[in-house]
């Protein structure tokens, strides 16, 4: 790996990022080290933080992966737990009450919901921002996004733009 790469001085090919992904032992101690120069250069030494409410609007997804460790499958089957899908109301309450307790974030994650399509997503979104216009929200897994996308039959930059528009501020 160059120095040059290192700093991030040169846009990176598919091959380059391949490799910094890849990075062990003295190129990923490079790597760090450019990353904490980055850092300080626009950052400082100052440190913030962000009051955030995790909200998990629903536990019901049909991925098997096994990343939240929380899933659950149809309201059929014996799971541990009951599956769940929050009324926009209730996220709204959970909204305001983060809000309220200082909270400028809230963070959005869900399954990947057989029953749920685009104008599931951005339902949930104008939901929040009703409850509270100004905090900003977290929100969609790529696979969310696809997904939404698909069932509205338009593309996934087009999808994007909807959420955005609806009040998403970033993605996880």
């Amino acid at each position: 790996m160059s120095p040059e790469m290192a700093r991030g001085e040169s846009g990176l090919s598919e091959g380059e990022a391949t490799s910094l992904l890849e990075a062990r032992g003295k190129d990923l101690a490079a790597i760090a080290a450019a990353a904490d120069l980055l850092r300080r250069v626009v950052a400082g030494h100052g440190v913030s933080y962000a009051v955030v409410r995790n909200i998990n609007y629903t536990n019901v997804c049909y991925f098997r992966c096994q990343f939240c460790a929380f899933s659950k499958g149809k309201l059929s089957e014996a799971l541990r737990g009951q599956p769940y899908n929050l009324p926009h109301e209730e996220i709204q309450r959970r909204v305001r009450e983060a809000w309220e307790r200082g909270a400028t974030e809230v963070c959005l994650q869900g399954g990947i919901h057989p029953d749920y399509t685009g104008q599931t997503y951005l339902d949930i979104l104008r939901a929040v921002k009703e409850a509270a216009p100004h905090t900003h929200v977290h929100a969609f897994s790529p696979l969310e996004v696809q997904q939404g996308a698909s069932t509205l039959g338009i593309s996934v930059r087009d999808f994007l733009t909807q959420l955005k528009e609806a009040g998403l501020g970033s993605l996880p």
